[in-house]
């Protein structure tokens, strides 16, 4: 059984089809990359799975439970957290104080298993593993983008997730910091046993990180499979570059 399952979802908003039958099976353990053109509709298919927006269709199912409908909190704990395309810290908290909020209002918190200063010291650990040592006492405010966006990330980590949606935690970073989040996203399965579902454009980074691609393109999967054979696809060259280079990469293969 995939650790989670999204079943012929749908969503529609006035006269723009946003998701349209979307379908995909998760596993446990894996790194699954989501991309695709502006508009797609890969934030609006995370906004469903994270209770954000009600699907017009289709089931959610984590672990063998539906959870269509579960509003972002209820859903959060039962282990599912997520990142922004904007990150939002708590700009005047202190950077340990942002993660320690998300342990003591994620899972375990919320059933009172865990004390302010028990938040705190994990607080430290996921700080360290996200590269943000150093920096636990300066003013969320102060941080760079990169900062920020590790942040945010770790944040999402504290609540105790079993699996994590990671929305372009690589947009705006130079080559350098999107590595550097590359390496932390790569270790995440391991070091977290946890599974990673994330939107990214920078479509090298995802071919090198995840063990499986699927594309969205006007609300539909078009494409899904190992990274190499997706980005090849005749299908996901036209949405990306237009029926001319599809045509031309056609005719070279």
């Amino acid at each position: 059984m995939p650790l989670l399952e999204v079943t012929d979802v749908s969503k529609r908003f006035g006269g723009v089809q946003a998701l349209n039958g979307v379908t995909l099976g998760i596993e446990a353990g894996e790194i699954f990359g989501l991309i695709g053109p502006n508009g797609a509709g890969k934030t609006t298919l995370f906004n469903v799975i994270s209770g954000v927006y009600y699907p017009d269709g289709g089931r959610v199912v984590l672990q063998g439970t539906d959870i269509t409908g579960l509003k972002p909190h209820e859903i959060c704990g039962r282990g599912i957290a997520r990142t922004f395309q904007l990150v939002q810290p708590f700009a005047e908290m202190t950077v340990l104080d942002n993660v320690g909020a998300g342990r003591l209002f994620g899972r375990e918190g919320r059933e009172g298993r865990i004390s302010l200063r028990r938040a705190r010291d994990e607080a430290r650990d996921l700080l360290r593993f996200g590269k943000l040592e150093g920096r636990e006492v300066r003013r969320a405010a102060t941080l760079t983008l990169s900062e920020r966006k590790r942040l945010e990330m770790v944040r999402a980590l504290a609540t105790g997730p079993t699996l994590l949606l990671l929305d372009e935690v690589m947009a705006g970073l130079n080559q350098a910091e999107a590595e550097e989040m590359g390496e932390i996203v790569r270790a995440l399965p391991q070091a977290m046993r946890l599974t990673v579902l994330f939107i990214e454009h920078n479509v090298r980074l995802v071919t090198g990180l995840c063990t499986r691609l699927a594309v969205l393109d006007y609300g539909q999967i078009i494409a899904q499979g190992e990274p190499e054979a997706v980005v090849r696809d005749e299908a996901v060259i036209r949405a990306y570059l237009g029926d001319r280079w599809a045509r031309r990469m056609a005719s070279r293969a």
